[in-house]
């Protein structure tokens, strides 16, 4: 449902100035990350967690989310200038620059990155020993590892002392593995150099954006969804979370499909599945239209097998052993749940009736695959005109889907919609990444022994509001956004020239 909406102040703007709206969210935002700047120390890992100001973050997250809201809902019908454009990019560009040197808060999913990375940079196989096998507890394993590598974890010992889960080997595709082996060879074990990287993708994300929302006669100002998101700077600058690296070929692959390039669309989406696996349920998108040209369809089909078999090949071994990261996630993984919660606890009551409620688990996912299957397969059979925002909503709908009914619904993991969420703004979605910062409440109940409080109880305050907010767009809205735009809602070629 993309609603163009309408400003909430009736000041005069000057030409040459952005709208007091935009003018003092963004500054309160840029006050905001220096104050998170100046917290972050207090995160540091050698902390112990209960002396951690985790309240105090949660609710300053809360705060910037609110504002964030404040300025991108409703979302403008059209840009004021050229200006606010300019103003909204170099924004976040600060937002950027600010959180690029802080202590990274509550995760530390990046030093698999960096270990990762320096493994491949050296020329070996990170799918074959765990980060275990490498330290000084372990030296039966670390005595038929070769020199190389063994010379590689004596200069990276701090790293590998620092990742979660040592006992699983990655889990990462090998197009994530090449892009933190370029972090290695820029600096190595610089989390800085990681941040880098990553920046360089999200601000390939926010030119397609831009080139995505002109395609479709949508303000620039749109971007502001993606480009000043909060979550999204947390996650990508803070945490070094690895997920923005797909979101290029993803948003590439549907500005080629908006323009007809529907098969070199799938060989750029299929780049994507060798970054992270989840863009596989945006295939059907493309394919869809290549129905009726056997022969393109093949072509396609081809296509997506073979890069698919060269990205995704080296890692197949890696699914299989106790130690799979792969197959861990996949089959016990669950975090921050409620939808896919609420479905276990049915399922479970209903084996437990035949004496089987240990299979709970399996049943559910099962379910739950079949469930998304069938939503994906809905929204992506319908023909659609590409030249109309339509099919970037079908993305975002099959993209949420899957982020609502995953057993792991990790904050980052919100990222996967978000580009898509600036070319068609959902309030309940948008109210989701405000309240995701919620779940850094479970650190602080952690380090209480509390965790199930949390598990069971306050991760419904992250969820509700946003099913709640879902079944209004449905009840008060029952057909918007299922036609594409009429021409008169689009901007001219002149407006969208001078916006």
């Amino acid at each position: 449902m993309a609603l163009a909406g309408h400003d909430r102040d009736d000041m005069p703007v000057s030409r040459w100035l952005p709208s007091p709206r935009w003018l003092w969210t963004g500054a309160a935002l840029l006050v905001s990350h220096v104050i998170l700047l100046l917290l972050s120390p207090q995160f540091n890992p050698n902390h112990p967690l209960q002396e951690r100001p985790v309240l105090l973050l949660v609710g300053l997250e809360v705060i910037v989310g609110v504002t964030w809201l404040f300025a991108v809902w409703p979302p403008v019908p059209l840009s004021r200038t050229h200006h606010s454009t300019a103003y909204m990019v170099l924004i976040g560009v600060l937002l950027r620059v600010v959180m690029l040197f802080s202590t990274p808060v509550l995760e530390d999913d990046f030093w698999r990155y960096l270990w990762d990375g320096a493994v491949v940079a050296v020329g070996h196989n990170p799918y074959v020993h765990p980060p275990e096998d490498f330290l000084p507890t372990n030296p039966d394993a670390l005595e038929n590892i070769p020199f190389t590598l063994q010379g590689l974890a004596e200069d990276g010992r701090d790293v590998l002392s620092r990742i979660n889960h040592p006992h699983l080997r990655t889990i990462y595709p090998p197009g994530s593995l090449a892009a933190f082996a370029v972090a290695y060879a820029v600096a190595p074990w610089n989390v800085l150099a990681l941040r880098m990287v990553l920046l360089t993708a999200d601000a390939a994300v926010l030119i397609l954006l831009l080139c995505l929302l002109r395609e479709f006669g949508l303000p620039p100002l749109w971007a502001m969804v993606y480009w000043w998101n909060p979550l999204l700077i947390q996650e990508c600058v803070n945490a070094a979370h690895m997920d923005v690296l797909a979101l290029p070929f993803v948003l590439g692959a549907l500005l080629l499909a908006v323009r007809g390039k529907h098969v070199t669309g799938i060989a750029v989406l299929s780049c994507a599945v060798g970054i992270k696996l989840w863009p596989v349920i945006l295939l059907p998108f493309l394919f869809r239209p290549l129905l009726r040209s056997p022969r393109k369809l093949g072509f396609g089909a081809l296509t997506a097998g073979a890069i698919g078999l060269v990205l995704i090949w080296p890692a197949v071994h890696a699914l299989q052993g106790a130690g799979s990261g792969a197959a861990a996630y996949a089959s016990r993984w669950e975090m921050n749940d409620a939808l896919f919660m609420a479905f276990q606890w049915g399922v479970r009551m209903a084996l437990s009736l035949m004496n089987t409620a240990q299979h709970a688990p399996l049943v559910t996912r099962m379910l739950v695959f079949l469930l998304l299957s069938a939503w994906v397969a809905r929204l992506a059979w319908f023909p659609v005109d590409n030249t109309s925002p339509e099919l970037a909503r079908r993305m975002l709908l099959a993209v949420a889907g899957l982020f609502l009914l995953s057993p792991t619904q990790f904050p980052w993991y919100s990222l996967w919609f978000l580009p898509l969420l600036a070319l068609n703004p959902r309030p309940s979605l948008l109210l989701l990444t405000v309240l995701l910062p919620l779940y850094r409440l479970r650190f602080y109940f952690v380090a209480r022994e509390q965790a199930s409080l949390f598990d069971n109880g306050i991760v419904w305050l992250e969820y509700l509001p946003v099913w709640g907010c879902l079944l209004w767009e449905t009840l008060k809205h029952p057909h918007a956004g299922r036609r594409p735009p009429q021409p008169n809602a689009r901007l001219s070629q002149k407006e969208a020239e001078t916006s």
